[in-house]
């Protein structure tokens, strides 16, 4: 993955810093934060076929239905990790009302608590690596369906799995630090750092896409 030319490709655009403002204020709002996640999967195929502009903010229904796709698709992936956790919650709270309580059964509740916390975060992890490359599989299909099949999503990750790891801590270590820059600045440098985090995320996404078309 080039990151110079993901970190150069928003201000390639004339308009980026409207483009980016945009995003970011959609970014704020309650569920029409769905656009911007569609307007990231739009850069990563406008990248993949050679386009190097911002995609425009016009298609907004669109990127919303795309969007709300990326949403879907998301859980999907991350299911093993949020059955652990209700489950494994439930199933403790059940046992310790079933028990009549105790401070030592609520000590010994509290301690695999803890252990199912532990295996959450750790299954959590691991489920996210496979979010880009089921994003890469929508991105190539257009169907979400297609995107939450295991064989092909697990098939992209063993094709580029360097890559997606690197992809996946890139994508942590940006939202930290755009958070953070965002918040020294009032708050409002959020409304520019993250949006912009997202379109270089897009272009990366967009890189190992056309890694793919030309397979």
């Amino acid at each position: 993955m080039d990151f110079s030319a993901a970190v150069a490709y928003p201000p390639k655009d004339q308009d980026w810093i409207k483009k980016t403002l945009i995003g970011g204020v959609l970014t704020m709002i309650p569920i029409a934060n769905f656009i911007p996640v569609g307007h990231m999967l739009a850069i990563a195929e406008s990248v993949s076929e050679g386009g190097d502009r911002l995609p425009d903010w016009q298609s907004l229904g669109g990127y919303f239905r795309k969007g709300f796709g990326v949403a879907v698709i998301s859980i999907v992936v991350m299911l093993p990790a949020i059955l652990v956790i209700v489950c494994g919650y439930g199933l403790l709270l059940g046992v310790l009302a079933a028990s009549g309580g105790g401070s030592s059964m609520e000590d010994a509740i509290n301690l695999a608590m803890i252990g199912v916390q532990c295996i959450a975060i750790v299954l959590s992890l691991a489920c996210a690596l496979f979010i880009a490359p089921a994003l890469s599989e929508y991105v190539i299909t257009g169907h979400v369906r297609e995107a939450i099949k295991p064989a092909a999503v697990l098939a992209e990750f063993r094709a580029r799995a360097g890559q997606y790891v690197i992809l996946f801590v890139v994508s942590i270590v940006g939202s930290w630090l755009a958070a953070m820059i965002g918040v020294i600045a009032c708050g409002i440098g959020i409304l520019f750092t993250m949006p912009f985090v997202n379109f270089v995320y897009g272009h990366l996404l967009g890189q190992l896409v056309a890694a793919r078309r030309v397979q």
